[in-house]
């Protein structure tokens, strides 16, 4: 195809069609000759360039380029008469063709050059320069990297939006939409660096000086001036500003709203922002499905201690209270680690223990609420206060809220937290009995250490209130024991510093006498003890029965505390240990060595228990292994320096002993969490695969072997909760 050109001067094209007498089709030349150079060469270029460079300056080149090119045209025939009416025509085909053939790539120029002048205000705002992606290469490249992009912002940028968009009538293209679009990612990205991880700073309020409202003002609105220039108005974009800050703002707390809880109350600040935006937003479905699903994946797994968990819902109730006091959020949200914690078998010891814990310890927030009762309401109280109510104080639950949860005189939303752990489980009985065994515990402990059950008292009451004074009435029997056994026994040291006829006894001791239908069941140790001892007892019985003829004493032999003070040739030391301890090391006065198998008969003590207890005594240098002889021990005959991480008090070892045994068991039960998630994916497995499983995935070091799982595992086959089949086990 043969392709033509007008004249470089417009009169000699005027005096041609004059002569050939079509003059009447100027205008029809003119726009034919436009509309070719337009499709065959000018868009081509543009496109090309809007695709392949990935400068953002080439948008704001290539617009300029098209504006040069219709300019040459309007000044090729501005001595026309009709003039204006063709331009206007030209103008119009320009448009047409732009919108049809180029559009596209023209906003996605547009909308990165946006985000580079967006990203500019932004990071003058804090004086930091812009990603090295923005760096503008148009310019001369002695300016300095600043001062490059505010000459190129605020002279060819301004020059675009102002002009040559509104001669190419693109500023219309400009729409809400597109402006929001662009904003929406970096300003959350600016209050993430601003906001993210500060708990303890408000950021948003109604003044004018908040972090909010000084970024609207000074950076978005100054952005949105460059882009519309005059027709910038304030008034119109406050609201859609608002809500987009709000909306990025309430995004980033609501993912980071689980270490918010965690953080609480340090973070008050935080909630009251989230709370402040929540109302403005209306995102409190998407709050619900986010920490739902956080609590899930962070809190309510096997892989987290029950005390983690714990504390986790004290605060996750203490904080979502604060953020929405009617109480829905907090119920949708706590409902699945509820259910969670139900199924953890050491849960409610858990509890009780936090509940008993001292109040200023780090687990003494539970504690604490046990002694406030300021926010416990019985049912009585709650019904009494929702029946005298004036119907004017009625509010409907949010719409987040399940219809079949309403709200009512019983409903869990407003109780304590003491209450709310209670209403987990249906009842009371569990802790009742859960606070029986652990009492029976603390004063045992009180008793050997010789103190006083005044705090153990104290919490007798709180329970009272909380339980029911006849629900607790076994506990109230324990108490009257432990002052019954002081008396009998300062009667006891009265009679001896009289004079009066007693037995001799080869020991002293205090016997802490106990009425066995009122205390939980307590471990026996069938044991040999040592002569002394045993003879000390069976006086002491005999005397006792003699004064109560309707009684009768029976000895646990693995529990109390004995005084031993053991020669060396060196030195002498003393130890406070258990009575198995006790009747370990005493052993060896008859004889200086022992076989396992020896010591194992001689006190009636199974090998691999003796074997633990034993070790004991080779901590604190007073048993050593017989060189050569792996099952023969002996004792030393000089003592070298105590373990000190070890040392020997009775205390110490049966608190070892119980955090022992409690971490085993609190192992083996989140063992069985595990287990039970393998077999439900997995099938079946054997105890091998298990226990390798459970190494692999287990947070801490596993002190559970073998035989211990296996153990573990048959008890679950005889509960009923597994079957074994070929070596392998399978949920029932």
């Amino acid at each position: 195809m043969l392709k033509t050109s007008l004249p470089s001067d417009f009169n000699i094209l005027i005096r041609g069609m004059k002569q050939t007498d079509t003059l009447s089709y100027l205008d029809d030349v003119i726009t034919s000759h436009y509309e070719m150079e337009l499709k065959e060469e000018l868009f081509p270029a543009v496109r090309k360039a809007l695709r392949n460079d990935e400068n953002v300056a080439v948008v704001v080149e290539m617009m300029e380029k098209i504006n040069n090119f219709h300019n040459r045209y309007l000044n090729y025939f501005s001595s026309w008469p009709e003039s204006v009416s063709l331009g206007k025509k030209i103008q119009q085909n320009l448009i047409a063709h732009m919108e049809w053939c180029l559009m596209d790539d023209v906003r996605k120029g547009m909308t990165k050059l946006l985000h580079f002048i967006l990203k500019y205000y932004l990071d003058m705002a804090h004086e930091c320069c812009a990603d090295e992606s923005f760096r503008i290469t148009c310019i001369d490249s002695n300016s300095s990297y600043n001062d490059a992009n505010t000459i190129f912002i605020n002279g060819k940028c301004k020059s675009l939006f102002r002009v040559v968009m509104r001669k190419l009538n693109l500023d219309k293209k400009l729409d809400d939409e597109l402006i929001i679009s662009v904003l929406m990612r970096p300003v959350y990205e600016e209050l993430k660096l601003h906001c993210s991880e500060i708990y303890d700073k408000s950021f948003v309020s109604e003044k004018e000086d908040c972090f909010l409202n000084q970024l609207r003002d000074n950076q978005l609105f100054s952005f949105l001036k460059l882009v519309f220039g005059d027709d910038f108005d304030r008034s119109r974009w406050m609201k859609p500003l608002d809500y987009l800050l709000y909306t990025s703002y309430t995004q980033l707390r609501i993912e980071e709203f689980l270490s918010i809880i965690f953080a609480y109350p340090d973070s008050q600040k935080s909630i009251n922002d989230l709370k402040y935006c929540l109302d403005y937003t209306g995102l409190r479905p998407m709050l619900i499905k986010s920490l739902k699903s956080d609590f899930l994946k962070r809190v309510s797994h096997p892989g987290t201690k029950s005390q983690n968990i714990i504390q986790a819902y004290i605060s996750a109730v203490k904080a979502l209270r604060e953020l929405d006091p009617s109480g829905v959020v907090m119920e949708i949200v706590l409902e699945p680690c509820s259910c969670y914690l139900r199924q953890r078998e050491d849960a409610v010891r858990q509890i009780m223990q936090d509940l008993l814990s001292p109040s200023d310890t780090e687990r003494g927030d539970l504690a604490a609420e046990l002694t406030n009762l300021s926010g416990y309401r019985s049912d009585n109280i709650c019904l009494s206060e929702r029946v005298g109510a004036s119907p004017d104080e009625w509010h409907p639950d949010s719409r987040e809220s399940d219809p079949n949860k309403a709200s009512n005189a019983f409903s869990p939303r407003n109780s304590d937290i003491v209450s709310l752990f209670i209403g987990m489980y249906g009842s009371k009985e569990k802790f009742i009995k859960e606070y029986q065994k652990l009492l029976s515990r603390r004063l045992q402990q009180n008793w050997f250490k010789e103190q006083d059950e005044s705090n153990e008292i104290r919490n007798l009451e709180l329970f009272k209130l909380r339980f029911g004074e006849e629900e607790v009435s076994k506990c109230t029997v324990m108490f009257k024991d432990f002052s019954d056994s002081r008396r009998i026994n300062e009667n006891f040291k009265e009679k001896l510093t009289q004079g009066l006829p007693l037995p001799q006894y080869e020991v002293n001791f205090r016997t802490f006498i106990i009425s066995h239908n009122f205390w939980p069941e307590m471990t026996e140790v069938e044991i040999d003890l040592p002569k002394e001892i045993q003879e000390s007892f069976d006086k002491f019985k005999l005397d006792y029965e003699r004064q109560k003829a309707s009684r009768s004493l029976k000895l646990v032999k693995g529990v109390g505390s004995v005084d031993l003070d053991l020669e060396f040739e060196d030195e002498s030391r003393s130890y406070k240990v258990n009575p198995v301890l006790a009747s370990i090391v005493l052993k060896f006065e008859e004889k200086d060595k022992w076989s396992i198998e020896d010591l194992s008969a001689a006190i009636k003590l199974p090998p691999t228990v003796l074997r633990k207890k034993l070790m004991y005594w080779i901590q604190q240098g007073v048993i050593k292994q017989v060189r050569g002889e792996d099952d023969m021990f002996m004792v030393v005959d000089k003592i070298g320096p105590a373990n000190e991480e070890n040392m020997s008090t009775m205390e110490g070892e049966e608190e070892a002993d119980d955090v022992d045994e409690e971490k085993q068991e609190e192992e083996l039960n989140m063992m069985w969490n595990y287990v039970k998630g393998m077999l439900s994916n997995l099938g079946s497995l054997n105890a091998d695969r298990i226990l390798g499983m459970f190494s692999m995935f287990s947070d801490e070091d596993s002190e559970i072997d073998k035989k211990q799982l296996c153990e573990f595992l048959n008890k679950k086959v005889q509960e009923g909760l597994l079957t074994l089949e070929q070596g392998k086990y399978k949920l029932t």
